[in-house]
Parts: structure tokens; C-alpha cells; sequence
């Protein structure tokens, strides 16, 4: 019974801090995507890709009054992107609170994997790898950053199940900032 409540108190205790289970209050930015079945203007398709691998390259912070803020991850990774939220990149920003940004933008490589039905390896090339926010944001005191990017991938795949072939159409993409 006494272990049972202990535990009921740590998590109550957990949960009450702002960030979950962390009990830091370090101010980060986030930079997440995921795919959605929503379909670009273009898309003919008839099928969603099961996933993207993707390189994030880097995240630039334009400053309202000074220098682009240039935040680079230490590795280059290839991210597996599904239709749940991947955070490709985390990095402190607490050396910039209360600055203002006119915009952010990330940037990957151009080359993307796309997974489909009958094959896992399909190739495609992004017309623009550069997601940008041209919203106005500034860091806040005890808050963090988070970046969405969505894949609008829905009927992007144009599948064909007799001959058992599928083209990869562009998809589009929404991007947007916020506090948490």
C-alpha cells in the first residue's frame, strides 16, 4: 500500500512539471514531422507512401535585428518518417530568450527514400528540402520552441496492383511554430 502511494506521488510529482517527466526547465526547440493523409492540389494517386527516410540538415533562426542563428545537429542521421510525430532535431535556446524572430527555416536533403507496397526503396528528389516559418516568434521566458512539419502525402502514390508498380508524386508540405 505504501509502495503504491509512493509511486502515485512520483508521478503526480513527475507529470506536474512542465515538460513531463523531465524535472529541468531548459528551454529547447524542437524541430518535428510527420505525414498526413492529406492530399496535395497535384496528387493523382490512389495510395499514401508507408514512410520517408529523411537528413535534417540545419535550422536558421533569422533575428528581427541582427544575425541568422545557425543551429546544426553534431551527426548526420537518417530519420524513418511515419504518420506519428518524429522530433528530427532538439537544441537548446536559452541563450536567446527574449529575442525576436522574423522566421525559421529547416532545411534537409534533397534526396528522399520512400517506402511503398512493393518496395521499400524508391527514390525521390524534393522540388524545395527548405520548410520555412515566416511568422513572427521570440523565445519565451521557461518555454521551449516546437517546429511541425507536416508531409501532405495522401494519394501521392500512384500504385497499380496488377503489374504490382508504383510511381512517387510530390508531396506538399505545412509548417508552423508555437511555445510549449
Amino acid at each position: 500500500m505504501i509502495r503504491q502511494l509512493l509511486t502515485y506521488l512520483v508521478l503526480i510529482l513527475a507529470t506536474s512539471c512542465g515538460n513531463g517527466l523531465s524535472l529541468t526547465n531548459e528551454q529547447e526547440i524542437e524541430v518535428v514531422i510527420y505525414g498526413v493523409n492529406t492530399a496535395p492540389d497535384s496528387a493523382t494517386g490512389n495510395q499514401s507512401p508507408q514512410f520517408y527516410e529523411l537528413q535534417f540538415v540545419n535550422l536558421i533562426l533569422n533575428q528581427t535585428s541582427g544575425d541568422p542563428v545557425t543551429l546544426t545537429p553534431s551527426s548526420t542521421e537518417t530519420y524513418k518518417v511515419i504518420n506519428r510525430p518524429q522530433i528530427v532535431y532538439s537544441e537548446s535556446i536559452s541563450d536567446y530568450e527574449s529575442v525576436e524572430f522574423s522566421s525559421a527555416a529547416a532545411t534537409f536533403t534533397d534526396a528522399v527514400v520512400v517506402g511503398g507496397k512493393y518496395r521499400s526503396d524508391y527514390t525521390l528528389t524534393l522540388t524545395d528540402p527548405v520548410f520555412e516559418v515566416t511568422e513572427a516568434f521570440s523565445v519565451e521566458k521557461g518555454k521551449g520552441l516546437k517546429m511541425t512539419i507536416l508531409i501532405n502525402w495522401n494519394n501521392t502514390v500512384v500504385r497499380d496492383e496488377t503489374a504490382e508498380t508504383e510511381e512517387i508524386q510530390q508531396p506538399t508540405f505545412d509548417v508552423s511554430i508555437e511555445s510549449n
